[in-house]
């Protein structure tokens, strides 16, 4: 079996080759941050603030994505330090076009900026507009959005590009030059992960407010803690157990932490 596929999904990193129309474009499918990218996706050249970068080897092997964190690089997606001597910095990562045929990546709620664009004076871009707005929308919805958006191309003459952001401003810069037929995303959002919907339960339990039946508290207890904190003494009360036998004290060494024990 080849090595890449005993690797778990998540470190499973992307295969990136250079391209003449974009920074690079990946040819075998990864993941980075929890987004997973398909062959085909295009990187966009970004400015010099943007997080992620591509690195490439100095010598034989193929570019990588990497972050830059304490002045040191990190290929994603498992963080890994690439040595200066090894690697070297192509350009920043804006964020990642992908046809809209290969759909949405799983992400939570995110600004979505449409681009219209007819193909005729007939077009109906009327009804595209009336159909596509600008606003918030959670995962399912965006990739609905995607399939709608390449019917749309047919049913309202109209190529519809979408550009996607956990803020508006971040939608905004990403929509500039857009075309229609893509989906252009960035990578390492802050604020645009996976959202795994609940209902989570409210209540949290404290451990340590808890303890098993018939063991006497710190205060009874015949022996405190000792000046090193280590171990203390605890009492298990006498109780009738199953054919109402009775059940001998015993001494049990409990740790300092918590109060609870187990014989």
């Amino acid at each position: 079996m080849h090595a890449a596929a005993q690797l778990p999904m998540e470190r499973r990193a992307p295969r990136i080759d250079f391209d003449p129309g974009a920074l690079g474009v990946v040819t075998r499918w990864g993941v980075v941050d929890g987004v997973v990218l398909r062959p085909g996706d295009r990187l966009l050249p970004g400015r010099p603030g943007d997080r992620v970068r591509l690195i490439a080897p100095r010598g034989r092997g193929r570019p990588m994505l990497a972050v830059r964190h304490h002045g040191r690089l990190l290929a994603l997606p498992g963080r890994v330090p690439a040595s200066p001597a090894r690697w070297r910095e192509v350009g920043t990562v804006a964020g990642v076009e992908r046809e809209l045929e290969h759909g949405a990546p799983r992400l939570g709620r995110v600004h979505v900026r449409f681009a219209l664009h007819p193909r005729h004076p007939d077009a109906d871009l009327a009804g595209a507009r009336r159909a596509f707005r600008d606003g918030e929308y959670s995962g399912p919805e965006l990739h609905g959005l995607c399939v709608r958006a390449v019917v749309a191309a047919d049913r309202y003459a109209v190529d519809i590009g979408l550009a996607v952001g956990a803020t508006a401003a971040s939608a905004d810069d990403l929509a500039v030059g857009l075309g229609g037929g893509v989906l252009r995303f960035r990578l390492l959002d802050e604020a645009m992960g996976q959202v795994i919907a609940g209902p989570w339960p409210s209540k949290q339990v404290d451990m340590t407010a808890a303890s098993p039946a018939g063991i006497r508290s710190r205060a009874d207890s015949p022996v405190n803690l000792r000046a090193d904190g280590r171990t203390r003494r605890a009492t298990v009360q006498p109780h009738r157990g199953r054919g109402h036998r009775d059940v001998a004290d015993r001494q049990v060494l409990l740790p300092f932490v918590g109060d609870s024990a187990s014989a």
